[in-house]
């Protein structure tokens, strides 16, 4: 019998790619289920609703990247001068450094934002937004 935390990462492990390849809104909690090997209870007990398993699957990753561009910007910050590609040359480490986070990290982790952001996921932006504030601003 599997574990708690182990059913538990094998939910967000199918959730994660299901919604990198098909969207968030296009993704049903069965079709996880059935990948995951669990059952619709299982999901419920350890997230509640799909929008907290959303949220758990993006914070895997922006609990990785954003200290990590946090770190790069606080650096570039110490300059006099610099420009807006300066900005997005910081993003380049923390971003490349998702892949040895997680396989394929880079590209899930920059699919799921994507999809966030095309998938009309208002709740995904505010929660992004709100937790990361400091380092977005």
């Amino acid at each position: 019998m599997a574990g708690k935390g182990e059913t538990k990462g094998r939910i967000l492990d199918a959730a994660e790619l299901l919604f990198a390849e098909h969207g968030f809104k296009e993704t049903s909690l069965r079709t996880i289920t059935s990948k995951a090997g669990v059952n619709l209870a299982s999901v419920n007990y350890h997230y509640g609703d799909k929008k907290t398993l959303v949220r758990a699957v993006l914070s895997r990753y922006l609990e990785e990247f954003m200290p990590a561009l946090k770190a790069e910007l606080e650096v570039l910050l110490t300059r006099d001068d610099f420009s807006m590609e300066d900005v997005f040359r910081c993003v380049k480490a923390p971003l490349i450094g998702l892949n040895e986070y997680r396989h394929k990290g880079a590209t899930i982790f920059m699919s799921l934002i994507g999809r966030g952001y095309t998938d009309v996921q208002g709740h995904l932006r505010w929660f992004i937004l709100t937790r990361h504030e400091d380092v977005l601003h």
